[in-house]
């Protein structure tokens, strides 16, 4: 919904998806907001469709930074998760999110990432 919104919504400053679909490709370029991604490690359909759009988003221009959670499952930040998984890896996803700020980029433990994109640096 995050990536959605976010070709919709031009006045949206920031946003942070998690292991969402991706924007349609034909209207990334009207993205206009930040974007921080939080990807399962070991989710094939959502991994599978990054290349493409992480393409697109340097194309348009886009900042944006993404972070890979190794050994977890679609729906890490789901409740219904089971616990042992998901309270590490979300409250790692929850704290960049949170102290994002006015930063593109952030001091903060990490596993795989953070991968820092934008229109003068490339991933």
């Amino acid at each position: 919904m995050a990536n959605l919104l976010a070709t919709r919504l031009p006045q949206l400053s920031a946003a942070v998806p998690f292991y969402g679909s991706p924007a349609p490709l034909d209207r990334v370029h009207a993205i206009r907001a930040r974007l921080m991604f939080h990807f399962s490690g070991n989710d094939e359909r959502i991994n599978a469709s990054w290349p493409a759009y992480r393409e697109r988003l340097q194309a348009a221009g886009v900042k944006f930074e993404y972070f890979t959670y190794p050994n977890t499952q679609h729906g890490f930040n789901n409740d219904t998760t089971p616990v042992s998984t998901r309270t590490r890896r979300l409250s790692r996803g929850s704290a960049r999110s949170r102290s994002w700020g006015g930063r593109c980029a952030m001091p903060v433990e990490q596993e795989e990432g953070p991968h820092r994109c934008g229109p003068s640096r490339h991933c």
